[in-house]
């Protein structure tokens, strides 16, 4: 197949787009070339210091705080295949270095049972090359998506690097399969125009789109997919005082299940905000690890944990089951039907798993950061992203057996915060676990100077924020801890109902679209909701409740985005908003006078509390109601011009009010959960 060459067209801060007239029949077509550094966030240092036994306690000495190694970035090139046969990019070369010769596994074991380490220090590359490659940025792994394209389909080439790229920018070629070339300049500027989400409807007939500008008031004049103008069939929902523009788009037909789509977010000045993403319907899911023991054959114990599951309003099991009980009812024709009938769907580790059918998603691994700890043979610092290029491929593996499911990756706390940005656009769903009460057990254990850091919860929200920014516009999840501690090396409580709706808030503002606990077990060390102490029937119970109120307020979370919208609140009340399409504001409100220690939560009620916030222009007409774990109800509230004033009354813990200009949406959530959670809760309060 011959190639032919490409015209680019530069464009100021946005990277790289080619006009598709200037495209020739057989090429592909460069949509969009652009480097994008990760964000630092200086603020949270003091929580990654302090996650090391014997470190130093960073609330007594800030200035001993160390200088965390720079940040890199990702170098992410849009294509479309413009010829009229299929294109396969087999290799990418960066600064015209081979990347599949240069990042290559080493020959030690494998690491998390399926992958070997790579890096470019295995490699036999001549030192020159390799030094070439670190002052490039240093690679760390790279993707091409699709591995085969067919005429039409958009591809996304994404490089890894451990450092910034360069000022002066990269050259990559793309080695063609049967044959021939194509190089793609990619600008060294950093791209701060960015779609941060892109969300599908479950029929695949509408995709949310989320553009965060550089600067508020900047908002996308022109939407492309694919490197077609779809301006006509969008909704660009502006406002001179944000940096967030959502973007509506109803395509002539539904989308392609699985297929890769990139979109291009094009502002007046030329700047280019571009990602893509695989589409997949979208619902919450709100689960579990672990199960309910009992021994092979015991097909009861698996029967009613399913039940309560669903009783507790889950609809998510997470890979780890712990019971030989309920893995056979699981694998049971029986337990196989109450999943699907029950919509209780499965994260498991590769097709035919354990009977399971249709999965949410295959685990990647679990933890690799802590994988990369343990490599040997790279110099000190380099091991993390070691295993990254590993999964890759096994997720290219697992795509090639079953492409209608999507890849999940947990990360761990190893070489914090470059583990989340190194792996964050390695899965379709990136997954975190910031567990708070261990942080607040090492706190007391190895420095009560650090206790400060922890004395409220929000470290989760902190890993939470990076994470997402890490993976967007992917969708993420957040495993919170539901353990109480009982261990050789001393013992810990469990969590508080309290603390818990707290960490699930601050995940939720965040922007994780689905939630699990770990885990369900109750044996030690770790002893989990399974326990029947009053402390963990109670963090059970409310597990449950919450549990309600996230899948009613699903249809909101799944379309949203962590929006900038300044909100004026009375003292000791936290608030942040999410962006629900061009309709809605999800206000999360979280009362702020709390403190946790070792023995419980300390929390008092906020009395009276107010909000005030300007309606952004794309929201007129609005109506104001909350979501909690009863259902939907009233939410006091007055219009004076733009500026809307809303009175909650007391906030005893959490409050998610909602601020939308859709008339029916309330009745619709209602109607959600009067069918779907209000037999559950009546049972969950009754006990």
């Amino acid at each position: 197949m011959r190639v032919a060459a490409i015209i680019l067209v530069s464009l100021a801060a946005g990277g790289t787009l080619c006009a598709a007239a200037q495209a020739q029949p057989e090429a592909l077509q460069v949509l969009a070339a652009q480097y994008r550094a990760d964000i630092p966030h200086p603020e949270s240092d003091a929580l990654w210091a302090s996650m090391s036994s014997g470190a130093i306690d960073p609330v007594l000495h800030p200035e001993r705080i160390f200088a965390r190694p720079a940040l890199g970035g990702n170098i992410h090139v849009y294509l479309r295949n413009a010829s009229r046969s299929p294109v396969e990019v087999e290799d990418v070369l960066l600064g015209g270095i081979s990347l599949k010769q240069a990042i290559a596994c080493s020959d030690q074991r494998k690491f998390k049972r399926h992958v070997y380490a790579a890096s470019i220090y295995f490699s036999d590359l001549p030192e020159e090359q390799r030094a070439q490659l670190v002052a490039l940025g240093e690679p760390i792994w790279w993707r091409v998506e699709p591995a085969r394209a067919d005429p039409g389909d958009a591809v996304e080439v994404t490089v890894r690097l451990r450092r910034d790229l360069p000022a002066q920018g990269a050259r990559l070629t793309l080695k063609l399969k049967p044959g021939g070339a194509q190089e793609v300049n990619v600008p060294g500027a950093d791209v701060r125009d960015r779609i941060t989400d892109i969300a599908f409807s479950e029929d695949l007939s509408t995709v949310w789109l989320f553009v965060r500008s550089a600067a508020a008031g900047r908002s996308p004049s022109r939407i492309l997919m694919d490197g077609t103008d779809v301006t006509a069939a969008c909704r660009i929902a502006r406002d001179p005082a944000l940096d967030l523009t959502p973007v509506v788009f109803r395509p002539p037909q539904p989308l392609e299940k699985t297929k890769l789509y990139s979109f291009q977010a094009i502002f007046s000045d030329g700047a280019v905000a571009a990602a893509a993403r695989r589409a997949f319907p979208q619902d919450v899911r709100y689960g579990t690890w672990g199960s309910r023991p009992g021994a092979e054959g015991q097909l009861e114990v698996g029967r009613q944990f399913v039940r309560e599951m669903a009783a507790l309003n889950m609809n998510l099991h997470m890979v780890s089951i712990g019971s030989a009980a309920v893995q056979d009812y699981f694998k049971s024709p029986e337990g196989q039907q109450a999943l699907k009938d029950l919509d209780i769907r499965r994260v498991v580790e590769e097709p035919g798993k354990q009977g399971s059918a249709t999965p949410h998603a295959y685990y990647l691994a679990d933890e690799p950061d802590t994988g990369d700890y343990r490599v040997q043979g790279v110099p000190p610092g380099k091991q993390i992203g070691c295993l990254a290029q590993g999964l890759v491929q096994r997720a290219q593996e697992l795509r090639l057996r079953d492409p209608a499911t999507p890849a999940m990756l947990n990360l761990n706390l190893t070489f914090t915060p470059q583990n989340w940005y190194i792996y964050g656009q390695v899965p379709d769903i990136f997954c975190a676990d910031p567990y708070y009460q261990p942080r607040l057990r090492q706190a007391y254990e190895d420095g009560p100077g650090r206790y400060p850091l922890y004395a409220k919860a929000g470290f989760v929200y902190a890993e939470t924020h990076i994470c997402k920014l890490a993976s967007e516009p992917r969708p993420l999840h957040i495993i919170l801890y539901a353990n109480s501690y009982d261990g050789e090396d001393g013992s810990f409580r469990g969590p508080t109902p309290t603390e818990k709706r707290i960490e699930l808030y601050y995940a939720l503002a965040a922007g994780a679209k689905g939630f699990s606990y770990w885990w369900f077990l109750p044996g030690k060390p770790a002893r989990g909701l399974a326990a029947e102490d009053p402390a963990t029937q109670a963090l059970r119970r409310e597990v449950g409740l919450m549990g309600a109120e996230i899948r009613t307020l699903g249809p909101l979370i799944t379309r949203s985005a962590p929006l900038n919208l300044p909100v004026q609140h009375a003292p000791r009340i936290w608030v942040r908003a999410l962006a629900c399409g061009d309709d809605s504001i999800l206000l999360v409100v979280v009362n702020d006078d709390y403190i946790n220690d070792r023995t419980g939560t300390v929390i008092r009620p906020v009395q009276d509390a107010r909000l005030s916030l300007r309606l952004p222009d794309w929201l007129d007409d609005a109506s104001v109601f909350e979501v909690n774990h009863l259902g939907t109800a009233d939410v006091a509230a007055r219009l004076e011009g733009r500026t809307l004033h809303v009175e909650p009354g007391t906030v005893e813990v959490t409050r998610a009010i909602i601020i939308t200009r859709d008339a029916g949406l309330r009745q619709k959530l209602q109607t959600d959960y009067d069918r779907s959670f209000a037999a559950n809760v009546r049972a969950l309060l009754a006990h």
